[in-house]
């Protein structure tokens, strides 16, 4: 039986696309680069904010100086931005509470500063306790390293044949098999098909419901 599950945060538990997006527009803007449709976001987002960064660039304009200047616009305003679309995914808070009910473990490990993951969970999940919240910091490499999910599982003092980790996209499944872990694949977030395929997939969720009837 599992005893812990390990969420990934942007287009798992939260939609974080749209507000993300608008601060990418803005900072691609100022130095007259195109934008990109915010619907786009859910799949150019994912891995460090350098990796996010350089997709969103023209590939013929992919400078070290580019790069650091729209890494450095958006990370002076997106921060602090009122995020007023950023919201659980429907479903998710119930999701979290059966789970928690049910004496299983909550984690987060996520490539999202560690400051800005801690107080969307104190804004959005009052009544949730994660066990632990990995987020990017100086302590650990980002994702796909898998040093995030095992200092999780330290910390909770569980075994990795007790955990699964749940994500959208191929970066979560890239962390969960370096961590040999179990995954989920969610049909929401950066979502696609071909996702359902890698092989540490070993359950694909189209509702929030969905896990906790797989976990429990």
């Amino acid at each position: 039986m599992k005893k812990i599950c390990i969420f990934d945060f942007d287009g798992t538990l939260v939609d974080t696309f749209t507000d993300a997006g608008i601060y990418y527009n803005k900072a691609l803007e100022k130095y007259g680069f195109p934008i990109h449709e915010l619907e786009e976001y859910k799949y150019l987002m994912g891995g460090s904010l350098e990796e996010v960064v350089t997709r969103i660039l023209p590939e013929e304009e992919r400078t070290r100086e580019n790069i650091e200047n729209v890494k450095n616009e958006y990370w002076s305003t997106y921060p602090n931005s009122k995020k007023e679309k950023t919201l659980p995914y429907e479903g998710i808070i119930d999701l979290l509470t059966k789970l928690q009910q049910n004496n299983i473990k909550l984690a987060i490990n996520t490539n999202k500063k560690q400051y800005m993951v801690e107080k969307l969970c104190e804004e959005l999940f009052p009544n949730i306790t994660f066990s632990v919240i990995a987020g990017n910091s100086n302590e650990y490499p980002p994702k796909p390293d898998p040093a995030g999910i095992e200092m999780i599982l330290r910390k909770c003092n569980c075994k990795k044949e007790e955990c699964v980790y749940i994500g959208d996209s191929k970066y979560d499944f890239e962390t969960a098999k370096n961590a040999n872990t179990d995954a989920i694949l969610v049909t929401w977030g950066a979502y696609k098909k071909e996702y359902e395929t890698i092989d540490v997939v070993t359950f694909v969720a189209n509702k929030p419901y969905e896990i906790a009837e797989y976990v429990l």
